[in-house]
């Protein structure tokens, strides 16, 4: 039979020498030329024997299982469709007009009315009473979720209330751009579990991708807002959405924030789609991204902040990049039911993958297509063209299946683009960094 290497074992071009990386193994280590050539000969066929310079790599290589059986591929989840999680999208109306916002937010004043925010709230307490499991909501949406205030802070005392009575717990996050009187502030802090706010850097950059409906900055509202929640100690993470505009800024936003007690920064590459194509507002290069954030992530060590972009994770491995693949119950404005929080509207290209059902005024109660559930739910990061022989495809899952649409018209790539770079480059780079942190002794 010989020896032979078997599974996802993949062995890549980085820095001076070559990383091996077997996602399914949970290993990593690198090795010279050489050594990455005996590797990729012997994933191709087996070897009778082992040639003497090499009968240590190999032992290393069969101690951590590569020589072993492959282990099994994840797959797509199968459990039946029975959300503990809602993401209510208030409303459609905003008090900013930011240059890239995907679902224009601000154009439209449709609001989610309570009746239907509660029946969602009923669903998922009930769900999560059968599984034993925790009721989440999540206010979230192309519009702010605290311009519908009296609706938001109801339906937080309706879910505390149902999951208290049905004695299971409860987590209630919201994305928030942060333009917040004090009353707000003060009562966010105080009833809200996760709190994600929305800020792009430096004054000038604030002030020019999102600004008010009026055309006047946000920065100074923000930043006070950021600097209210430090000051009590509650923690919130921030999104930044990084554009050609800001990316350079991207170690300068990492000191601005360092101070603030944040849990964490998210930065996101802006997807062209929705008002960027009326503002020109464009996404970095690759190349201007990848530098950005290999800097950025230099200041964030250094000042002990959580970095994270959405295409590295290194914490486990999945076929599917999030819960629109079958698993979210997003409930748009307009009472529908929705995989997505990103695509609200029946008009919106590829949004019939998307809605799956909403809420039915004759029968009270939310309806579903399970066949739409489960074709979402059949994605798999295999079935795209684009993953099929990338190292990071265990991590990345395909990536982000709205994004994707917006770009190709697809779900699932049929060949690598732009954000694929980006999102190789800087798995290479986190393997590699994590791969010089030193070992706890065993």
């Amino acid at each position: 039979m010989g020896y032979r290497i078997q599974g996802d074992v993949f062995v890549e071009a980085h820095d001076e020498g070559f990383l091996v990386y077997a996602p399914l193994h949970n290993a990593a280590f690198t090795v010279n030329r050489v050594a990455a050539e005996f590797i990729e000969s012997m994933r191709r066929e087996p070897m009778e024997s082992i040639p003497v310079q090499f009968q240590e790599l190999a032992a290393l290589l069969d101690r951590i299982g590569l020589m072993g059986e492959a282990p099994a591929k994840p797959k797509s989840p199968d459990d039946p469709f029975f959300p503990t999680q809602a993401l209510l999208l208030l409303t459609e109306n905003c008090n900013l007009r930011c240059g890239y916002c995907y679902s224009h937010g601000g154009d439209s004043k449709t609001n989610l009315p309570l009746h239907v925010a509660k029946s969602a709230i009923d669903l998922i307490v009930s769900n999560a009473v059968n599984q034993g499991a925790v009721a989440t909501i999540r206010y979230h949406g192309g519009g702010e979720p605290t311009l519908r205030w009296e609706t938001l802070t109801e339906t937080v005392t309706y879910l505390r209330a149902s999951a208290r009575d049905s004695g299971i717990p409860s987590h209630i996050a919201l994305n928030t751009n942060g333009v917040l009187s004090e009353v707000k502030i003060a009562w966010i802090a105080k009833n809200i579990d996760s709190v994600f706010i929305s800020f792009d850097g430096p004054r000038e950059v604030q002030n020019l991708q999102r600004p008010l409906a009026s055309g006047r900055g946000t920065f100074d509202s923000v930043w006070h807002t950021m600097e209210r929640f430090s000051a009590m100690r509650k923690p919130f993470a921030i999104r930044s959405t990084i554009t050609a505009e800001n990316c350079d800024c991207l170690p300068e936003l990492v000191e601005m924030v360092a101070s603030l007690g944040i849990s964490g920064i998210e930065l996101e590459p802006l997807t062209r789609c929705g008002r960027a194509y009326t503002t020109g507002a464009m996404p970095p290069t690759p190349q201007q991204y990848i530098h950005a954030y290999k800097e950025a992530h230099r200041r964030a060590r250094e000042l002990d902040v959580r970095l994270l972009y959405s295409g590295i994770r290194l914490g486990g491995v999945s076929p599917i990049f999030c819960g629109a693949a079958g698993r979210n119950f997003a409930v748009t404005p307009s009472g529908l039911a929705t995989m997505c929080h990103r695509v609200s509207d029946p008009s919106e290209p590829g949004a019939d993958s998307y809605i799956f059902g909403g809420y039915s005024e004759a029968s009270g109660r939310f309806e579903f297509d399970f066949e739409k559930v489960d074709r979402m739910a059949g994605l798999h990061c295999e079935s795209s063209s684009a993953c099929k022989d990338c190292f990071a495809k265990w991590n990345c899952s395909g990536g982000c299946y709205t994004q994707n649409q917006a770009e190709t018209g697809a779900l699932l790539l049929s060949e690598r683009n732009e954000k694929c770079d980006i999102t190789r480059e800087l798995t290479k780079f986190a393997i590699a960094e994590k791969l010089k942190q030193p070992r706890l002794p065993s």
